[in-house]
């Protein structure tokens, strides 16, 4: 399938997180010592283009397409399912619920919810999903945002709080009585859900793993940037993750698809790149990122212009990305270091590179 993108997209769209080292054209078959080709497809989802290249799997060549056609397949449906963009999602029933409790018979969607009011916590409250109605009307995904009304953020704010947001467990009273299943009221009538930040993450785990269980042993999923190495490299080696030179903060394009260094990410784990640069406009002479702040309702006033997550789960590692952007190099550093199980290269500004403790990075000269 072909897609005609505008050059904005394609370079928006285009990984942050670039992989290297990727085998360039036959990968070993996981029966006996056959050899066939890589199996790489692409689809446009979650508003990016998506990636996947199985290097070696259990079965013949044509197994390996269905297989990838079928973690496509399962990506779209969760994607419908936690998309608030979606008509009838589960997201966008319990927005239009105006504080009515909505049942969720997903486990998946409660898990993702569930996870975060852990970020929520964790971040002091500026990891919010309820930021749903200010993402609305900023509409940076559109090409033609424009700053909202003073007045209609202000007004939206007050109505920002992941606090408000309650699971219960029970039986199902609408589809399989008895068995057990959830309710999702959002306690504000007037707050809305955005997955935005948690979402691609959660289903890259969940690609991942469905390929995993299914005979793939090498291979990478590459969701816009949100990336999970499958196995190792053909050799045993690590895998090799270039980190893209973010733009300016003034704007300026600088070193178009220049790397600044590239992170060793090991077998079965990810890396996620999160950037004030992916999604912006200008208005007034002002620059203005997607990055919200949910105590302002505008852009996060951040010295972070990019930061990359690296960790054993694509979720964790895409929502502490955002959440390190939003509290800046010297509080998102403390975070990490603070939780031993993910690494972070931060880069501020001025262009200089910050790497947490156990992070095995090389700068590209």
């Amino acid at each position: 399938m072909k897609f005609k993108y505008t050059w904005n997209i394609v370079r928006r769209m285009i990984a942050m997180v670039l992989v290297l080292g990727m085998v360039p054209g036959m990968a070993a078959c996981g029966a006996g010592n056959n050899q066939k080709q890589m199996v790489e497809q692409q689809d446009f989802l979650l508003n990016t283009v998506c990636n996947l290249k199985l290097q070696e799997w259990e079965g013949t060549y044509e197994e390996g397409e269905a297989l990838a056609v079928q973690a496509f397949d399962l990506a779209r449906e969760l994607e419908n399912k936690m998309s608030r963009t979606v008509a009838g999602s589960d997201i966008d029933r319990i927005n239009q619920a105006a504080g009515q409790p909505v049942e969720i018979t997903d486990s998946r969607v409660v898990d993702v919810l569930d996870k975060s009011i852990s970020y929520g916590e964790l971040s002091g409250g500026k990891f919010d999903i309820t930021v749903g109605k200010l993402v609305g009307m900023w509409n940076f995904s559109s090409g033609e945002a424009v700053v909202p009304e003073e007045e209609k953020i202000r007004q939206e704010v007050l109505h920002v709080g992941y606090e408000n947001l309650i699971i219960e467990a029970g039986e199902s009273l609408l589809e399989t009585p008895g068995e057990e299943h959830w309710y999702v009221t959002l306690d504000d009538p007037q707050a809305h859900l955005d997955l935005g930040a948690i979402a691609k993450g959660y289903i890259v785990d969940q690609v991942s793993g469905f390929l995993a269980e299914n005979g793939v042993t090498r291979g990478i999923v590459d969701f816009g940037g949100n990336i999970s190495c499958i196995g190792t490299k053909a050799d045993g080696s690590p895998w090799l993750i270039g980190i893209k030179r973010p733009v300016s903060a003034t704007g300026t394009e600088v070193g178009e698809n220049q790397l600044v260094g590239v992170v060793q990410v090991e077998p079965n784990c990810s890396a996620v790149t999160s950037g004030t640069y992916e999604r912006k406009f200008e208005q007034d002479g002002v620059l203005y990122h997607h990055i919200l702040d949910p105590e302002t309702g505008y852009p996060c006033d951040t010295d972070v212009s990019g930061v990359t997550i690296i960790g054993s789960n694509p979720t964790d590692c895409d929502a502490l990305s955002t959440i390190c952007l939003l509290l800046g190099k010297d509080k998102g550093m403390a975070l990490i270091e603070s939780l031993g199980d993910a690494e972070a290269v931060f880069i501020t500004n001025d262009g200089e590179i910050h790497c947490s403790s156990g992070v095995k990075f090389e700068a590209v000269q």
